[in-house]
């Protein structure tokens, strides 16, 4: 189902570092705890978008579609002034 590391994967992991940003939110008191959940999922459907083998890519436009709606949530949501 997964595949295995490769080197260039590297690259994806560095992105991750701006989850800081929704995670330590909800401590400082920006974020209400339930993003907290999303921000999993999220991170989840990140993870399994670059690890997934060729076999289960009918699942990958469904991941597409979660991270590009949690980004669009949390963007108008939270952060649209």
């Amino acid at each position: 189902m997964f595949r295995s590391y490769q080197k260039n994967d590297f690259a994806y992991f560095v992105s991750l570092i701006f989850l800081v940003f929704p995670i330590f939110g909800v401590f400082g008191g920006y974020f209400p705890v339930w993003t907290l959940v999303l921000t999993g999922l999220f991170t989840i459907a990140y993870l399994l978008m670059v690890y997934l083998k060729k076999a289960y890519s009918k699942w990958i436009p469904f991941l597409w579609f979660y991270t590009l709606a949690y980004i669009i949530f949390m963007t108008l949501t939270f952060q649209g002034g």
